[in-house]
């Protein structure tokens, strides 16, 4: 499968050859071709099993291919990227606030001395359970969380993988608006969901399911 190239000139961050995963003798993706440029704002669509989540970590660097090659530039290398896992990556023991400041800890960053002025907090509705532990808020809040710990960090780039998995609207809606102010202040961002409907400010739509782009 060969998907949508960037319109953009310059060259690329990250670029998959004839990327291949394969899990014993299942192949559960293969791409010919793919490369994530500066400025890219990309949605993985496609059903459970179609590979997106193979294909994010793949992209991140968190997972290597069975064959083929993934290759990340000097330009890569110097941007400070966030991973964000299905899971959420929160340790649930720990209140919002240490875990924001664990995820900063974790990427080197100091990030902002105030946390509780800056605007992800406050468009997420998170101040008043700053130092409630994470395991105590509800799947929405956690995924909402999730995401205030990543901008905290002060991330040139971010791959989110299902983040509206499981949530119900009005959270979902909190998360989708979020991330559309965050695309301002990113070198890129790449999210997986099932539909590109949840992302119409989208650039890019790559179509895992059967049918999808060849």
């Amino acid at each position: 499968m060969s998907l949508p190239a960037s319109t953009a000139t310059e060259r690329p961050l990250v670029a998959l050859h004839e990327a291949e995963k394969r899990y014993g003798r299942r192949t559960v993706l293969r791409i010919d071709r793919f490369e994530l440029r500066r400025g890219d704002s990309v949605v993985i669509i496609g059903a459970n099993g179609s590979g997106k989540s193979t294909l994010l970590r793949m992209l991140s660097g968190v997972a290597e291919p069975t064959s083929g090659r993934v290759a990340h530039g000097t330009d890569y290398d110097a941007l400070k990227v966030c991973f964000v896992p299905q899971a959420g990556g929160l340790l649930p023991g720990l209140t919002l606030t240490d875990n924001l400041r664990a995820w900063q800890r974790l990427v080197g960053s100091p990030g902002p001395d105030e946390l509780s002025t800056q605007w992800y907090l406050q468009d997420f509705d998170l101040q008043p359970f700053l130092h409630t532990r994470c395991g105590d808020l509800s799947g929405g809040f956690q995924r909402l969380a999730a995401l205030a710990c990543a901008l905290s960090t002060q991330p040139d780039g971010l791959f989110i993988d299902e983040p509206l998995s499981g949530i119900d609207s009005g959270h979902a809606r909190l998360l989708v608006q979020g991330l559309e102010a965050a695309m301002s202040d990113l070198q890129f961002l790449v999210v997986t969901d099932h539909t590109a409907a949840n992302f119409a400010k989208a650039m890019r739509v790559m179509d895992l399911s059967p049918g999808g782009p060849a």
